[in-house]
C-alpha cells in the first residue's frame, strides 16, 4: 500500500507490505507525534520502525492513504 504523507514544505510517498487502515495508520502517526518527531524526519521513521520504504512520487500513482500534515487528517482519496 501507498501512504502519501503531505504538508506545506513536503510530499513524500511511504510504500508498507502490509495493508494498514485509516485506525491502524492513525494509531501509528499518533504514537510518532507524541514522541516528538520533526516533520523531516517523519517518513524515515516508520520506515524504520514498521519496515516501510520510502519511494518515489509518480504522477497518476493511486494512494491508498494520505496524512496531511497541515490538518493533521489521515483519509483515503476519492478516485
Amino acid at each position: 500500500m501507498l501512504v502519501e504523507i503531505d504538508g506545506y514544505f513536503y510530499r513524500m510517498l511511504i510504500f508498507s507490505e502490509k495493508d494498514l487502515s485509516e485506525r491502524e495508520m492513525r494509531k501509528i502517526y499518533d504514537q510518532l507525534m507524541n514522541e516528538g518527531i520533526p516533520f523531516r524526519e517523519l517518513p524515515d521513521t516508520p520506515c524504520k520502525r514498521y519496515n516501510m520504504k520510502k519511494v518515489r512520487i509518480l504522477e497518476g500513482i493511486r494512494i491508498d492513504i494520505v496524512i496531511d500534515k497541515d490538518t493533521d487528517r489521515i483519509y483515503k482519496p476519492q478516485y
